[in-house]
């Protein structure tokens, strides 16, 4: 599979990569967001549901980028904040080497994110495809991938909404 195009809210966009350029879409009562792939950058994109198009965009992380994933906390309070994970690498030779996370806020017409973290690191194995969950009351933040070097399902999970590290984790 090679880059994708694919339009949103009437701008054509290619998605690069062979390695996870799909986007990712999240809602809640107000409102919708994506993270996308877009030359190994990861990107949000959000609007509130009142809106009929894609209102404002930031760049989460500007270097080797991939596999994004999003999910909105429903907490009480928190309508706006969505959890965000992709896997990470500090140039094309040294792709997929991390797992970061970060918590933006949604505040028409800006997002803000927190500085990213890192979640898992490693010198010589490839980190892929990570999902995140957030629990009901949002103080639960569980963020899983695939170790394709050991071929293990590994996970990592936070009790205090991805605010003061993640631990790490969990072998399958």
């Amino acid at each position: 599979m090679g880059a994708q195009d694919v339009t949103i809210a009437g701008e054509d966009v290619k998605l690069s990569g062979d390695n996870g350029s799909v986007p990712d879409i999240a809602a809640n009562s107000q409102w919708v967001a994506i993270v996308y792939e877009q030359n190994n950058q990861v990107y949000i994109r959000a609007a509130s549901v009142s809106e009929e198009a894609w209102g404002f965009t930031k760049a989460i992380n500007t270097t080797v980028s991939n596999f994004p994933k999003l999910a909105f906390s429903s907490a009480a309070g928190e309508s706006n904040i969505v959890h965000v994970v992709w896997a990470y690498g500090s140039s094309l030779s040294t792709s997929e080497r991390q797992i970061r996370y970060t918590k933006c806020t949604l505040s028409d017409p800006t997002i803000s994110c927190n500085s990213a973290k890192t979640i898992a690191t490693t010198a010589s194995q490839r980190l892929k495809l990570p999902v995140i969950a957030v629990s009901p009351d949002g103080t639960n933040v569980h963020i899983a991938w695939f170790n394709q070097s050991t071929d293990q399902i590994q996970m990592a999970h936070s009790g205090n909404g991805g605010r003061v590290g993640v631990r790490p984790k969990r072998y399958f």
